[in-house]
Formats: C-alpha cells, sequence, structure tokens
C-alpha cells in the first residue's frame, strides 16, 4: 500500500495521520466543488421550475442516498476488508477481494437498474408528490426512469470510493469526484440557461456522482489490483466472506434509510411537494456545517480499521477522543454562523421564494450538532467492526422515528419532523449505548494495563 509505507519511517501513526489528512485536504476540494454544485442546483433552478417541479427533483436525489444499501453492503465491508488484507501483505488475496467485491457490486447495480426501471412505470407520483398538473405528473414519471438508469452506475462508482477508502487512498477517489463535479456544475448552468427539465437536471448530477470511477477503475486496474478474470475466479470462495460482512452493513443502511433518507418522502408525501422544497433548502444549508466535518472524519474510517488490524489500540483511544471533541465545536461553531445569517442566505439563494421559519432552523441547527458528532463516533465504530450494536441502534430509532415524524410533523409541521428525530436519536443511541453496549463499543479502544 504505496500511499501508507511511503510513510512508515516517519512512524506508523504518523504515517495513518498524514495519509488520512492527506485525504481530507483532497476532500476539501472534493466536497467545495459538491457545495458549489449545490449552490449552483438550487440558484439556476428553482426559479424557472417552481416549487412543485423543483421539490420532484430534490425528493429523487434524496434517494442516492437512501438506497444505497442496496449494494448489500458490500461496499463498505470492502473498505475493512481491504484494509485486513494489505495488513497482511498477500497482493494476491487483496486483488481477488477487490475484483470479487466490485464485481458483486456491479451486479447489484445492475439488477437494481432493471427492476426500478420497471417500478417507475407504475409507481403513482401523482399521490407520491400530492401533484395534480398532469405536465408535473409526466415529468416526474420521466425522472423516475432516468432515475433508474443512472442509480446502478452510481452504486458501482460507491464501491470503488469504498475501496480506495480501505487502502487509505480516498485522495485519489476525491480528486476524481472534484474533476467529475466541475463538469456536472457547467452543464447544469448551460441546462438552465435551457430551462431544462427534471429528467436533465437528474442525469446531470447523477453523472456527476458516478463517471468518477471510470479513472480510478482504470488506475486500479494498472497496479494489479482489480482484475475481472481474477475476481470471477476467486468470486465462489471470496462472495461468502464478502456478504457476511456485508450483512450487517445491509441492515444497517436499511435503518439509515428508513430513519434519517426517508425524511423527504414522508414531507412530500403528508405536506406536499412545496414544503418538501423548503425542508430540501435546509438540509442543504445545513451541509454547510455538516460537509467540513465529514471531510475532516471521513479518512478515519480507513486509519481505524489499519489500526485494528494490526492491535493498535493506543492510536484508536487517542484519535477517537481528539475527533469526537473537535467535531462537536466546529459543528456548534458552523452552525451558530449558519443560524445567523440563513435569513439573507436563503433569500439570496432562492431568490426569495423560500423563508424558512425560525423555529425550524434553531431545531434543525441543534440536530446537525447531533448528527456531526455522531457521524464522527461512527467512523469508529464502523472502522473497528463494531457493527452488531449499531444495528440495534438503527432498528430502535426507525420504530420509534418514523410514527413520531409523522404525528410531529402533522401537529408542528417542518419542526415535528427534526423534532421526532432528535427525540427518537436520543433513546435509540446513546441510551441503548450505555445500558446494553458499552463494553462492546469501548472494547477496541482500551490501551492494556490502563
Amino acid at each position: 500500500m504505496r500511499s501508507l509505507s511511503r510513510y512508515i519511517g516517519e512512524g506508523r501513526d504518523a504515517a495513518r495521520l498524514k495519509v488520512a489528512g492527506l485525504a481530507s485536504l483532497a476532500n476539501f476540494g472534493s466536497k467545495g466543488i459538491s457545495m458549489l454544485l449545490m449552490i449552483v442546483s438550487v440558484h439556476y433552478t428553482i426559479g424557472y421550475l417552481g416549487s412543485a417541479r423543483f421539490g420532484v427533483w430534490m425528493t429523487l436525489m434524496s434517494f442516492v442516498a437512501m438506497l444505497s444499501f442496496l449494494d448489500l453492503g458490500v461496499g463498505n465491508a470492502l473498505t475493512n476488508l481491504t484494509a485486513e488484507r494489505t495488513a497482511r501483505g498477500n497482493s494476491v488475496y487483496l486483488r481477488q477481494a477487490i475484483s470479487s467485491g466490485l464485481l458483486i457490486v456491479a451486479g447489484c447495480g445492475v439488477t437494481v437498474t432493471v427492476v426500478m426501471l420497471g417500478l417507475a412505470q407504475i409507481v403513482p407520483w401523482a399521490r407520491m408528490f400530492r401533484l395534480t398538473d398532469p405536465a408535473i405528473v409526466s415529468e416526474a414519471r420521466a425522472g423516475g426512469t432516468v432515475f433508474a438508469l443512472g442509480f446502478g452506475a452510481v452504486l458501482f462508482a460507491g464501491g470503488v470510493q469504498k475501496v480506495l477508502l480501505g487502502l487509505q487512498r480516498a485522495a485519489w477517489g476525491h480528486i476524481a469526484s472534484m474533476c467529475a463535479n466541475v463538469v456536472a456544475i457547467l452543464s447544469l448552468i448551460i441546462a438552465a440557461e435551457y430551462r431544462a427539465g427534471v429528467p436533465m437536471l437528474l442525469a446531470i448530477t447523477l453523472a456527476g456522482q458516478s463517471i468518477s470511477a471510470l479513472p480510478l477503475l482504470v488506475a486500479l486496474w494498472k497496479e494489479g489490483l482489480f482484475d475481472v478474470g481474477a475476481g470471477w475466479g476467486a468470486i465462489a470462495t471470496e462472495a461468502p466472506h464478502i456478504l457476511k460482512s456485508g450483512g450487517l452493513f445491509f441492515v444497517l443502511q436499511i435503518g439509515f434509510m428508513v430513519g434519517w433518507g426517508a425524511d423527504l418522502l414522508i414531507v412530500s408525501s403528508t405536506m406536499g411537494a412545496a414544503l418538501a422544497a423548503s425542508y430540501a433548502v435546509a438540509q442543504r444549508l445545513f451541509q454547510f456545517a455538516s460537509m467540513p466535518i465529514q471531510i475532516l472524519t471521513q479518512p478515519l474510517w480507513g486509519a481505524y480499521a489499519d489500526a485494528h488490524a494490526r492491535g493498535d489500540r493506543t492510536f484508536i483511544r487517542r484519535t477517537l477522543k481528539l475527533s469526537l471533541a473537535g467535531a462537536t465545536a466546529l459543528a456548534l461553531t458552523l452552525v451558530s454562523l449558519l443560524i445567523l445569517v440563513h435569513i439573507p442566505l436563503v433569500a439570496r439563494w432562492t431568490e426569495g421564494r423560500i423563508v424558512l421559519p425560525i423555529s425550524f432552523v434553531l431545531i434543525y441547527g441543534i440536530w446537525s450538532v447531533i448528527e456531526a458528532t455522531a457521524a464522527t463516533a461512527s467512523m469508529y465504530l464502523n472502522g473497528c467492526h463494531i457493527i452488531r450494536p449499531q444495528v440495534f441502534a438503527v432498528i430502535s430509532f426507525c420504530v420509534i422515528s418514523i410514527p413520531a415524524k409523522i404525528i410531529l410533523g402533522h401537529v408542528l409541521g417542518l419542526q415535528g419532523v427534526v423534532l421526532a428525530t432528535i427525540i427518537a436519536w436520543t433513546l435509540a443511541v446513546p441510551v441503548l449505548y450505555a445500558i446494553f453496549f458499552r463494553n462492546d463499543i469501548m472494547e477496541p479502544a482500551q490501551v492494556r494495563g490502563t
């Protein structure tokens, strides 16, 4: 693993942190371009799309994160498996794991695309988005077809990115994503000039998330880390291990899809596409707080996985403490700034078409701080293979949050959806962990003899 071994002379801890730092630096560029794409997607399109069509587009795009579990958890399993095989130093087994895993993800992508193409023709789009205009209903159906065609490619691209994270070469992936999103931004501006509809806008944004996989795959192939023949030949022996490891991630991702990813769908179906547009703007507003923290902490997954494979508990303990404290402090600072400037920012961003209630903004800000800290902790949990407690927590969260979001959303509006999220998370995560899983969660960070 050249991206780590080139620094080993400085000490393995320093090497891990330097690799993570380089990945974070590249991620800053990638996420900065992603945020610019987010700004462009709102500013250049909401004026001519209108709230209903814009809400349809944003809801369909939210399905990308919501349906990421359809890779059967293989992508996340590949991160840990790649780190383990790299630590063992056997290039043959490493190539087999990467190649077989990516072939499985590709198979999932093709299957999902075929199934979604059929579903796009039978989904009751008018009822789903509470639409009355036949033209917008037809556009939503066409958008669903485009989403089906593009999502399989996005799924595979995610698998490639997960491999690079396990190799601690995440910087490669971020640079490729940055370049792809620059193309997407330029394409989106041109499309908006011609008043492109929801299907074309979806095609552009989905392409921005998927085409980055092509140069990365070529790079892996040139290094002998990806080989279709080797992957196919080893798939019978590798698939059971990959799928078993991915099974828990699969359940975990379904839970995240239901508990977290379905918010826009809940708002669209219960309050209408117009309010879904407001909710989408708030989500994207607070991504200015969550994205920098994600940029800094995501590379730690690979670092934790490498340290766990080598039994380096001191590194794990020290990094966990520093990352949690830093993420919380940074989240509080960024969220406070966003709350202070949200009125002129949202007004300029949406050309005055969206106004967010202050109570909604405040409560969403509280949730954003909680979410940032929890996401940082999840890098430790994932990298150290502490998946089972997360599965119990996310199932509990879904059971509590879904009915709570519907009920409180009906009573309190948009802020009720976020309040239900906070209540459900508090009961399902810190309370559950403290009572039932404290020893399991802290064991990898416990230094022997302390």
